[in-house]
């Protein structure tokens, strides 16, 4: 059996992952070629509706630039037969749901999101751009371009009435770049009616599909101090306080259990001769497994209810974990299924275990048989280098098709 260089967290090295062995078999010889080919014909206005949305400001607070893009994609899958629900998410857009119902069979969940890092005013000064292998823009590749072609695919599969489903469903949500706290409740209570969950995050280098998430927090600190000119006394400087308190947060990093702690974030002071009163601090947190993500979360708050270095600061801390890990045995039999359908492309495959965590984390965690990593290639993802690979559009587009024709038969339980 063949071995396969996959990510591991616990070690932060290169770790060795067996990789499944398949036939192609499992996607019908020459399907896959075939479903390519169809995609590669409505690659021009798939790259033509790319360019439009690209072209939109859709941060995770701008709920207009978000519903615009989701309006973007409704339009087509209206016409293909789904029925479209829209869910409002309080502070950002709204959530879609499109569902084409087929009868008694499992449910399937193509996930993805709308929103975007990016800060409004950015589609404007960086228009997309494209050359005879790549198109960029403001989040084409997390995740635009994997919208469009999801999209498109569906249309094809809906074409057919989507043999062995009971009911499809693209799901795309307006939040996820920050955490999906708006919309987590609604992911959870639409996973407890779904067998497999298919998620649109980018396809990594050398194929490498996500077989398993570590758990994802993120936390807030705010410090209360004393103001005052710095000439004076009487002041209490929130600045001088996390000096000393950071570090040690940031020392809660343990490779070898598997945990890593990054603060992105601080914000503090009003002017340079001013003892600053106030400051806030954000805080990423990434676990192996969950067990591992809520003992840094229990350390990190053991710190903060430490009695303060500064006379006159008070510290206190909001958040904690927000995704929780999915491992291996809710995925194998995709991966396997997937891989088949990328060699039938000759495409090569890995298993990705990843410290990252998305949307499809919800659906894992409540037992959803789960792939991610099922949308274009994307080079330097949230990043003014971001890219997108053209040809990969339409290969990832067949290898999502051929699993929504074949993982129906996947025993759930």
């Amino acid at each position: 059996m063949p071995r396969i260089c996959g990510w591991s967290l616990r070690d932060r090295e290169v770790s060795i992952v067996e990789n499944h062995e398949f036939t192609s078999a499992a996607t019908s010889s020459g399907r896959v070629v075939e479903d390519q080919q169809r995609l590669m014909a409505r690659l021009p206005a798939m790259v033509d509706q790319i360019t439009d949305i690209v072209a939109i400001d859709s941060g995770s607070a701008n709920a207009a630039g978000v519903n615009a893009v989701l309006d973007s994609l409704s339009d087509g899958l209206r016409a293909a037969g789904f029925n479209l629900a829209r869910h409002r998410v309080v502070g950002h857009g709204d959530c879609l749901e499109a569902t084409l119902d087929i009868g008694a069979g499992p449910a399937v969940v193509v996930l993805g999101h709308a929103d975007t890092v990016w800060p409004d005013g950015t589609a404007a000064g960086w228009p997309c751009r494209r050359d005879e292998q790549w198109i960029d823009g403001p989040g084409i590749g997390d995740m635009k371009a994997a919208l469009v072609m999801a999209a498109t695919a569906l249309s094809e599969l809906a074409a057919e009435g989507a043999p062995g489903w009971g009911r499809v469903t693209l799901l795309v949500t307006p939040d996820e770049l920050r955490g999906s706290a708006g919309s987590r409740a609604l992911l959870e209570r639409i996973a407890d009616r779904t067998d497999v969950c298919l998620t649109l995050e980018g396809v990594q280098s050398g194929g490498g599909m996500v077989v398993a998430r570590g758990a994802v927090g993120a936390v807030t600190l705010t410090a209360h101090g004393r103001t005052a000119h710095c000439t004076e006394t009487g002041g209490a400087s929130v600045i001088s306080e996390l000096i000393e308190l950071l570090p040690r947060i940031a020392a809660l990093t343990d490779a070898d259990a598997g945990s890593l702690v990054s603060i992105g974030v601080l914000r503090a002071g009003t002017a340079r001769q001013v003892v600053p009163d106030f400051a806030e601090v954000e805080i990423d947190i990434r676990g192996v497994d969950v067990e591992v993500g809520l003992d840094v979360v229990n350390r990190l708050r053991a710190l903060v209810d430490e009695p303060r270095h500064v006379p006159g600061v008070r510290v206190a801390m909001s958040g904690g974990l927000t995704r929780p890990a999915f491992g291996t045995d809710r995925s194998d039999a995709l991966y396997t299924l997937a891989a088949s359908a990328a060699a039938e492309l000759g495409l090569p495959s890995r298993p990705i275990r990843e410290r990252g965590g998305s949307d499809g984390s919800f659906f894992g965690d409540r037992g959803v048989l789960i792939l991610d990593g099922l949308g274009p290639y994307c080079e330097n993802s949230c990043s003014r280098r971001e890219r997108v690979d053209i040809a990969s559009i339409p290969q990832r587009g067949a290898v999502l098709l051929a699993l929504l024709r074949t993982a129906a038969g996947i025993p759930t339980q």
